[in-house]
């Protein structure tokens, strides 16, 4: 055989596998599609509040009070630079430097359902059970969170997302819904959004404890039950969110709604938080002085 049919021979044997080849992997795509593995994943977006921050101000560390309001620049970490005679902390306006963001991201379908059961945390911890290995929940939270680098804002950006781009809605009797169902509905009970931000908060590493509110107990609520057999639910975040000054109508104020736990602080987020503002980490939800039932979920 001459060198130039040999060519030619080699040539249509290459070709020929790379047809099969190719057809093998159509093959084994199409059971994919034929079960609808395409028709689960559903494309979404939601706009949401979030608060930003105006800049840092010296911060007297014998008082505890800002020294100076003048803004020094913005930044999306928080830090605590030591100073001779001051300390330098971020600063966020709730009522003036608050934006608009908006976020695209998948769902899968086929995770998206109401978990029937009498026990309301049993049904919690399943919710957030299945959002433990969804790869779209990650890649949503990684959406969020990408601008950051704390802990501690990420937690606060994943906060501002479930509190004002969820609606909040009253309780389902007997049933919580998986992070995805809430996410397709685009709105949840004070379980279903804890579901949806603490999966959100697992895949960022952040820790976090379940805190259970007797109604009975809890007259000033933000979202106070008018039956006294209700409760309410609430996520707390392990951090320090003692370090950030929060600029509101009556002046400045620091984040001190935290519960001790294992020897750590965990700040209260009050997701379920209907104003046009987000809820700073931390900020007082009117259950301050309620000691509620703390629920550790792993």
């Amino acid at each position: 055989m001459s060198i130039k049919n040999k060519k030619k021979t080699a040539r249509n044997l290459i070709l020929a596998s790379s047809v099969t080849a190719f057809a093998f992997l159509a093959a084994l795509a199409y059971p994919f599609k034929a079960c609808g593995y395409e028709d689960r994943i559903v494309n979404s977006t939601i706009d949401y509040l979030s608060v930003i921050r105006k800049g840092t101000m010296n911060v007297n560390p014998a008082f505890n009070t800002p020294t100076e309001s003048k803004s020094k620049g913005q930044g999306d970490v928080l830090k605590v630079e030591a100073m001779d005679d001051a300390t330098r902390l971020p600063v966020y306006d709730v009522f003036n430097r608050v934006k608009r963001d908006r976020v695209s991201f998948k769902i899968d379908s086929s995770k998206a359902k109401a978990i029937g059961c009498v026990d309301d945390i049993a049904c919690l911890k399943e919710s957030i059970s299945s959002g433990k290995t969804d790869s779209y929940i990650r890649q949503l939270a990684y959406s969020i969170t990408a601008p950051f680098i704390s802990k501690e804002e990420k937690a606060q950006a994943l906060a501002a997302f479930v509190q004002s781009g969820i609606e909040s809605r009253p309780k389902n009797e007997y049933e919580v819904k998986t992070p995805q169902q809430t996410l397709l509905d685009r709105w949840g009970n004070c379980l279903d959004k804890t579901a949806l931000y603490i999966s959100l908060l697992n895949t960022q590493n952040i820790e976090s404890i379940v805190l259970y509110y007797d109604a009975g107990k809890q007259p000033n609520a933000v979202n106070a039950k008018k039956s006294s057999s209700e409760g309410h639910i609430a996520p707390a975040v392990r951090g320090d969110f003692s370090f950030l000054f929060i600029e509101g109508i009556s002046g400045f104020f620091r984040p001190d709604n935290y519960i001790r736990y294992r020897n750590h602080a965990y700040y209260v987020a009050e997701i379920t938080y209907n104003h046009q503002v987000p809820f700073i980490i931390g900020s007082d939800n009117g259950m301050k002085k309620t000691e509620p039932k703390i629920i550790e979920i792993r």
